[in-house]
């Protein structure tokens, strides 16, 4: 077996492992090193980007930092929650402030 094979074969068949973010997760990557802010903003934003329209539907203009510091604004303010996964609450976050019309469906 080539070697190249060999090492795709070992990195794609090793065993999975889901591990779903915290709250508490989030809070601290929000508050480490740059990189670790960076991976809780790519976080935030995937969430936004996944639910946006069917849970919440915000203005044509949102800056990334903004969603950002909502989230982290609710987790410092509510530590209580942040047992719950992380996409469950920046969900909360974004459907308080941005809910859709009634029947809009987007």
């Amino acid at each position: 077996m080539r070697p190249a094979l060999a090492l795709l074969m070992a990195l794609t068949t090793s065993a999975a492992h889901a591990e779903f973010m915290t709250g508490s997760d989030l809070h601290d990557k929000m508050r480490g090193s740059m990189v670790e802010q960076m991976v809780a903003l790519g976080y935030v934003q995937g969430v936004f980007d996944a639910l946006r329209g069917s849970h919440h539907c915000p203005p044509r203009v949102v800056q990334a930092g903004q969603i950002n510091d909502m989230v982290q604004q609710h987790l410092t303010l509510y530590p209580q929650v942040r047992h719950f996964t992380a996409d469950i609450i920046v969900g909360y976050v974004l459907g308080k402030a941005w809910p859709c019309a009634k029947g809009s469906g987007t």
